[in-house]
């Protein structure tokens, strides 16, 4: 496990008990993601990234059925979260590992999902590489760098997440595909809960970007009472 991934798992970790409070953007996502499947059936479906179970729960909200669902996260604490069930198999994963994609788990599986999670990839295409070599219909979220976008301008700080389009570049490299780019205000009664969603959503990834002084500055400065999001939901099949 590389610095930045073991930053990114204590960070989920750190705050999992709180999790489901404030990932209100991520469950939107989820729920978007799940209405993307063209069956209401499946034999064996992979989660990676499944955090405390937004995408099961949105499969169920929509009735679809499933014999065994995968859950697969970095962080031990989010899979205590993530909902027990007789079809439910929990793992530890990292998707910066390429080893872990050689699990036959996932060959085994009908589709493979991820929301809200391969934005921190440290290099996104090998990870994409290898999903694709799973040879597998592949249904992604991934927040980009819009995401925050007044809070970094005025932070003068570039966002550390992918852009729109170094996503969908990367993705065309291995997939064909099909996508939409989303954006979301999330209103706060003042700085202060808008500070501490940053903190516990998850969306911060584990990037201290600013320092303690720079963040009370920014508390001050910030005169917004919205975040931006941006994300992608992408359709993605195996190049032929």
């Amino acid at each position: 496990m590389t610095k930045s991934t073991l930053a990114i798992s204590r960070e989920f970790s750190r705050f999992a008990k709180q999790y489901s409070r404030y990932n209100i953007v991520q469950t939107k996502l989820a729920s978007l993601l799940a209405q993307r499947l063209p069956q209401k059936k499946y034999h064996k479906i992979a989660d990676i990234g499944c955090g405390s179970g937004a995408i099961y729960e949105a499969l169920k909200n929509d009735n679809i059925v499933f014999d065994s669902f995968y859950a697969l996260d970095i962080s031990p604490e989010m899979l205590k979260l993530h909902p027990d069930s007789t079809t439910v198999h929990k793992g530890i994963f990292d998707f910066n590992d390429m080893s872990c994609f050689l699990d036959p788990v996932l060959k085994d599986c009908d589709i493979i999902l991820s929301s809200s999670s391969l934005q921190w990839c440290e290099d996104l295409d090998s990870t994409l590489r290898a999903i694709a070599n799973l040879h597998k219909s592949f249904y992604a979220t991934l927040f980009t760098s819009g995401t925050f976008r007044s809070l970094h301008a005025i932070a003068q700080i570039q966002s550390p997440i992918y852009s729109q389009q170094e996503v969908i570049e990367r993705f065309r490299n291995y997939f064909e595909i099909t996508f939409e780019v989303l954006e979301h205000k999330l209103y706060f009664e003042n700085n202060e809960d808008l500070f501490r969603y940053i903190k516990r959503s998850g969306v911060s990834g584990g990037q201290n970007l600013l320092s303690v002084t720079q963040m009370r500055q920014l508390l001050r400065e910030y005169r917004l009472d919205y975040l931006e999001f941006e994300a992608v939901v992408i359709v993605a099949n195996p190049l032929v």
